[in-house]
């Protein structure tokens, strides 16, 4: 019997949070079937051993992809949705977790109802795994159309979403990973954004993870630069036959140079990065000059930290928000 939803686990080195991940998903309350697929990537650290003894106890519903040389995250995502079954599509990552039991029966409810809808997304919480706190995190609403909201700032949490698994298979996940893209996540969006509707549910299902040193959260100033860098080149990839947004990308990217320039104490670099911004409103203008002085830039910094600690500041790609 074919089930209602596919479930997608990617999981690396996540020993002592995968069991909280999957055990999220089992204690769902929903009439709808579900499968879920395990994608470890070549872990090293035992998390491999606890999917498997999860598998044995939940054979009928799990599928725990076969032992691979490490793939990265888009082949690892691409090898797992090639053996989902579902009509709908939902993911966790194996440091997230689903705190709210009617994620499935509700998202399903909805993309049942309307059929028009590629891609539904909710609200979600914020853990940050080195102070051990949750903050409450405010959803973001997609303007019109969704793609052009999407390419300069991906507000988006990754494990909040169900998807069309029809729209799904259309994606070009092989040039993904002809292109070296860093993450799954946000290209997929911006892929479906062409397809269909976009719909939110406000309500927090979902409890995303904040850790340092991951790929999206960067604890060397080196790394973030790289990072931004993989992101700027997916938004390329996509408005390659758009020139009218090259701009409004650009200038999204140059901001995020500068905050993370900000972040990191490279005043230079953020009086550099913020040159770069063809269109500067009011805030990016006082930004600029607060970065001409030291005591103004330490100022600002402390600003600034406190504006992303109260707002729940998450990664660039799955959740985030403007400078």
């Amino acid at each position: 019997m074919q089930p209602k939803v596919s479930i997608i686990v990617l999981t690396y080195n996540q020993k002592s949070t995968i069991l909280r991940a999957l055990a999220s998903i089992i204690s769902q309350t929903t009439e709808y079937d579900y499968e879920i697929i395990i994608g470890d990537d070549a872990s090293i650290d035992g998390t491999r051993e606890i999917c498997e003894e999860f598998k044995r106890r939940h054979s009928s519903i799990v599928n725990l992809i076969e032992k691979h040389a490490n793939y990265g995250v888009v082949k690892n995502f691409y090898t797992c949705l090639q053996r989902s079954t579902g009509k709908y599509l939902m993911v966790c990552a194996g440091d997230d977790w689903w705190h709210n039991q009617n994620k499935i029966q509700k998202q399903v409810e909805y993309m049942e109802a309307y059929p028009n809808v590629v891609l539904l997304y909710t609200g979600y919480d914020i853990y940050y795994a080195k102070s051990k706190t949750i903050r409450k995190n405010n959803v973001h609403i997609l303007s019109e159309p969704a793609f052009e909201s999407l390419i300069t700032f991906n507000r988006i949490c990754a494990p909040s979403i169900c998807a069309r698994m029809s729209s799904i298979r259309e994606v070009n996940y092989s040039a993904f990973i002809a292109n070296d893209f860093a993450v799954e996540d946000y290209p997929t969006w911006l892929s479906l954004s062409k397809m269909g509707d976009f719909a939110m549910l406000g309500d927090s299902y979902v409890t995303y993870t904040v850790s340092d040193g991951s790929l999206d959260h960067q604890e060397e100033y080196e790394g973030r630069i790289a990072y931004l860098g993989e992101i700027q080149k997916i938004r390329h990839y996509f408005i390659n036959k758009e020139k009218n947004l090259e701009d409004k990308v650009n200038d999204a990217y140059y901001m995020q140079m500068m905050e993370a320039a900000i972040n990191f104490k490279k005043r230079k670099d953020a009086l550099l990065y913020s040159a770069s911004i063809r269109r500067k409103n009011m805030r990016i203008i006082v930004k600029r000059f607060l970065c001409t002085n030291w005591i103004f830039f330490n100022a600002l910094r402390m600003i600034t930290s406190r504006h992303n600690k109260n707002n729940g500041r998450c990664r660039i790609v799955s959740c985030c928000s403007d400078v």
